[in-house]
């Protein structure tokens, strides 16, 4: 809309010209100057022949005028031709008063290279006055004797006529200019009737014109006029204009033909086809209306046409509509022009000789429009343009929209707002599609780039700019196009998401058009079928975006473009963010994701309309986190970090994050990622999504949800683990490797070892959705040096601690199993009611002392299990077993840090005892067990000693005793002590009556004692009983206090 305005002014001001022209036709005739100034002397001979012989000039006159018109028939008119100047006059009548009458009478002005005998020249200007003129001198009008005279007054009666051919061959150029009744004097030429101007296609009307000359005040006699100095129209101003005359924005020009004009033939040798008055008007049909209610002025002297009060500049359209410019004034300013089209200074005192040089090249090179505001709008596009000011620099190309608080353009559903708006469009030989826009003050722009979907509106807003006046720019740097933003600018992409900073840099790339479908972005008025691509955009200074799926904040925000390059290995798979066009449930429940980084830089591949990130890397105090989960139990992600590399996000994502180093992880500045049940923290983690894959090279520490049966808790619950390494982590699939002496902890124990190898269900895969946020172990092996340390806790306190150290250990959580390789050793202090008081074995051999089965307070006991071979058993069976030179104690002790010896029985306190064997199996008694509370931790339980069975122990009541047997066992459900013999080895308990002294043997097959009943049951005696007053093998305790056990932790 706005380039037809343009045109409509620039067609507005050749009228001007051409009222210019009719000007400088009427004053050399009537002040031929030229003849004056000849300097070539003319006789009486010579004049009066040119007055005479009329056919010399005939076939010239015949050429520009209808056959039997005045100037071609009889009586012959006079001629007066000086240089390029030719006056036909019908006949003259001078007056005693110094005035004179003029017959019809016409002024031919020839191109100033014309040489009489060459031809008529198609630009020759005609004026006929065909009322003739009465002129008032202040002298003689003597022509013939080069006394020419000032006119003081004139009056040209009936119709005054110019007309010319003008340059072109064809007719958008032709001159036509038509009033009636003009008066003059030697300050100004005027007439109050109409006056008509059709230029090529394009038409001015108005009434009551004048215009003004210039004098030269030191001029006493003679012609004084040296130039023109305005030309005004008063009233009913109204131009029709075609805007294809001259095409400021490259639309298509109008078909012309040549031969659309009147032939004037008058028999001549040559025919110059001419513009008349009778020609039809149909052929010049304007669709522009130029209009206003005050006064159509041009300033000759400054080159200045301005049209004031309510000027209307309209587009008319065939379907009803139209295009529109409102303002309280148009003015165009001229210049004379080069080859070039650059402006020329003219310099020349002569002020009449420098507006005939200036006419010839007179072009229009800026124009104004002003108002309150200026308002242009145009229905067909939709657009609509409003400020106090709007310039045009012709030449340069280039528009201002200002003086006022706010400047709007809007075409469609997009516009901006803004105090001032500047735009530099492309040279005409440039074949780029984007000039130079700069937009001063602060402002607001709304996009609509498809108007049929709404919801994908940009919004951009801008404050003033801090250290510059320009917060938004459109200019080159390398002949590259670069958007600038300042003064802290917002984009809001509402559905997409929203960025802001302090400074914006958008640096773009012309390239061919790729259709609808490609990435880039085509421009209606490229004259290349050029589009736009953007390369890179740079963000920095409090920088803050927010989208649908991921916010954050930096200092700095690059983003670089490319076109995406798909092929069929590889197919984007798992993109991390969804492209404006994926419709999505927005019931749905989605992840959302916050990033934080002093820089970040974002490898962006353009799909069609729409960007979808491949590669991220940030740098300086990395925080990505889950700030909304897909499902609502859901551990949320978290990375940090000093840097993360982020490839293929379009794929399978390959992510790294770097830390510094630091001895101790999980600080501030070490790298972690927390996911779905874990968290990894180490100077630097890898991961790769599509083969499933992280690792760590080098110390690190791992905070995971795991199984808590695996760590002595009831089957389905979870308890948080911290697993931490020296050399190496590596997850692959299902399998996870840590070697480096790993150390895992809970809340309640840890367990050591060379090398930990942890199979799981599933296996582990950042950044996707997992079924719950844990880790969910199938099997866990332990190798090297294995030690582990358990804490039991119930709602009175610590109940329990157990220690343990072995060379191997695996346990399958699916089938239960327990396996470890020895040497090892256990060591376990529990509350305990003293129910499992193996020292009342002591009462087999004395029958007459019954046994309280009232239990007693609970108080500390000590149990230690030695092994060489190693051991085996079933979580879920509840049995555990230990094999290889089995030896162990088992006794009460004053405090959690205490332990008794093995190896030193003579140091043992009362109610303690020590077992030796090949086997020793603890398990849960499973008949009852099923007569407990599901709520029950541990039922009643069975153990059994395999081989080479020896045990001693001291009684505070019944003193020493040994036993031995090829097998012991122990129910605590039915608390019964069982001996077996093998058939070559006996069940035989020795014992010392500590009030006697005397020994007692008692060997059979075997030997069952109810310690509830205090009832001995023998089985196949083997010899009679033996009562002994001393026993080599007994000997004397040499104390009973306890060893204090050694504080037994982590090896760190």
């Amino acid at each position: 809309m706005l380039s037809r305005i343009i045109h409509s002014t620039i067609a507005l001001a050749v009228l001007v010209v051409a009222y210019q022209v009719y000007a400088w036709t009427v004053v050399p005739w009537v002040e031929p100057e030229g003849v004056k100034r000849n300097a070539k002397a003319i006789d009486q001979a010579t004049r009066d022949s040119s007055y005479d012989a009329f056919s010399r000039y005939h076939d010239l006159l015949a050429a520009y005028f209808p056959e039997g018109h005045w100037s071609l028939t009889k009586p012959s008119p006079k001629v007066l031709r000086i240089d390029s100047l030719m006056l036909v006059v019908k006949d003259y009548r001078r007056h005693d008063d110094g005035s004179i009458d003029l017959d019809e009478c016409a002024i031919l002005m020839m191109p100033k290279e014309w040489e009489f005998g060459s031809g008529a020249p198609r630009e020759t200007v005609i004026l006929e006055a065909p009322g003739g003129a009465h002129l008032q001198f202040d002298d003689d009008f003597q022509p013939a004797q080069g006394k020419a005279g000032r006119i003081v007054y004139g009056r040209f009666p009936g119709q005054i006529t110019i007309r010319s051919d003008m340059d072109l061959p064809g007719i958008e150029d032709d001159l036509l200019i038509q009033t009636s009744n003009l008066e003059m004097n030697d300050t100004r030429i005027q007439t109050e009737d109409e006056v008509m101007a059709r230029i090529g296609p394009n038409i001015g009307r108005g009434r009551s014109m004048m215009i003004r000359l210039l004098r030269d005040q030191h001029i006493k006699h003679g012609p004084s006029i040296v130039g023109i100095k305005s030309l005004e129209v008063f009233k009913n101003v109204k131009l029709e204009l075609d805007p294809g005359e001259v095409d400021l924005f490259d639309d298509a020009q109008p078909e012309i033909n040549p031969d659309d004009r009147t032939v004037y033939s008058s028999g001549g040798s040559a025919a110059v086809r001419l513009t008349s008055s009778t020609q039809p008007e149909s052929h010049f049909k304007a669709n522009v209306e130029v209009t206003c209610e005050g006064r159509f002025y041009f300033d000759l002297l400054n080159y200045i046409a301005t049209l004031d009060r309510k000027v209307v500049v309209k587009r008319l359209r065939p379907v009803g509509a139209y295009d529109q410019i409102a303002c309280d004034e148009l003015s165009i300013k001229f210049s004379p022009v080069d080859d070039e089209g650059k402006p020329i200074a003219m310099e020349d005192p002569n002020v009449a000789r420098r507006q005939r040089e200036a006419l010839g090249q007179f072009k229009p090179v800026s124009l104004t429009a002003t108002g309150f505001p200026v308002r242009a709008q145009s229905q067909v596009e939709q657009a609509e343009a409003r400020a106090n000011r709007v310039f045009i620099h012709l030449l340069d190309r280039r528009i201002v929209l200002d003086e006022g608080r706010e400047v709007m353009l809007k075409h469609g559903g997009s516009e901006i707002h803004a105090p001032y708006i500047e735009y530099q469009m492309p040279a005409d030989d440039s074949p780029s599609p984007l000039g130079e826009l700069r937009v001063a003050g602060p402002g607001w722009l709304r996009a609509v780039p498809d108007v049929a979907r709404a919801d994908r509106v940009i919004d951009i807003t801008w404050k003033e700019g801090e250290g510059t006046q320009v917060p938004l720019q459109l200019t080159r740097r390398n002949e590259q196009p670069i958007l600038l933003l300042s003064g802290y600018p917002v984009i809001d992409a509402h559905r997409l998401g929203k960025i802001a900073a302090q400074r914006m840099e958008l640096t773009l790339r012309e390239v061919p058009a790729d259709g609808e479908q490609g990435a880039a972005i085509e421009l209606d008025n490229s004259p290349n079928k050029l589009a736009v691509f953007p390369e890179r955009l740079l963000a920095s200074g409090n920088v803050v975006f927010d989208s649908t799926k991921l916010s954050g904040s930096t200092h700095q925000l690059q983003g670089d473009f490319a076109a995406w390059q798909a092929s069929a290995a590889n197919t984007p798979t798992n993109r991390l963010t969804s492209s404006a066009d994926r419709e999505e449930d927005p019931n749905k429940p989605t992840s959302k994701y916050d990033l934080a980084a002093n820089q970040i830089q974002l490898d962006l591949a353009l799909t069609g309309k729409s960007a979808e990130p491949t590669a991220v890397s940030c740098e300086g105090s990395v925080v990505f986190r889950e700030t909304q989960t897909a499902k609502p139990d859901e551990q949320p992600v978290e990375v940090r970090g000093t840097r993360l590399t982020v490839d293929q996000l379009d794929q399978e994502a390959k992510i790294t994050v770097f830390g510094r180093h630091d001895p101790q992880l999980g600080t501030p500045g070490t790298a972690t990622i927390s996911a779905r049940g874990l968290t990894l923290a180490a100077e630097q983690i890898h991961a790769d999504q599509q083969t499933g894959r992280f690792w760590i090279n080098g110390p690190g520490v791992a905070t995971m949800n795991v199984n808590g049966e695996a760590f002595g808790e009831p089957a389905g619950t979870t308890t948080p683990v911290t697993l931490t390494w020296q050399t190496k982590l590596d997850a692959a699939g299902r399998r996870i490797v840590a070697t480096g002496r790993i150390l895992a902890e809970s809340q309640q124990g840890w367990v050591q070892a060379d090398t930990a190898v942890a199979l799981l269900t599933a296996p582990l895969k950042f950044g996707k959705e997992s079924a719950a946020g844990k880790i969910d172990v199938a099997q866990v092996a332990l190798e090297g040096n294995v030690l582990g340390d358990h804490r039991g806790i119930d709602e009175n306190g610590p109940n329990s601690h157990e220690s343990f150290q072995l060379k191997t250990l695996t346990y399958d959580r699916l089938t239960g199993n327990v396996q470890g390789t020895g040497p090892g050793s256990l060591r376990s202090i529990r509350l305990s009611d003293g129910s499992m008081n193996f020292a009342d074995l002591a009462n087999t051999t004395t029958p007459q002392r019954p046994t309280s089965t009232t239990p007693t307070k609970k108080e500390l006991r000590f149990l230690r299990v030695d092994f060489a071979d190693g051991l085996t058993g079933n979580v879920e069976q509840r049995v555990v077993r230990f094999h290889g030179r089995v030896k162990s104690v088992y006794g009460p002790v004053k405090g959690w840090q205490e332990e008794l010896p093995l190896h030193a029985p003579d140091r043992l306190p009362f109610d303690t005892v020590t077992l030796a064997c090949e086997t020793l199996e603890v398990n849960e008694d499973p008949v009852a067990r099923r007569l407990m509370s599901k709520e029950s931790k541990l039922g009643p339980l069975e153990i059994r000693a395999l081989y080479n069975v020896e045990i001693e122990g001291r009684s505070e009541k019944n003193g020493m005793f040994q036993a031995q047997a090829s097998s012991a066992s122990y129910s605590q459900y039915k608390d019964l002590f069982l001996l077996k013999g093998d058939g070559q080895q006996d069940a035989v308990i020795y014992h010392r009556d500590p009030q006697s002294g005397q020994y007692v043997t008692v060997p059979a097959g075997s030997i069952e004692y109810h310690r509830g009943t205090n009832h001995t049951k023998l089985e196949d005696v083997r010899s009679p009983i033996e009562f002994q007053q001393d026993t080599p093998q007994a000997t004397v305790p040499r104390g009973t206090t306890p060893q204090t056990r050694p504080a037994i932790g982590p090896i760190r």
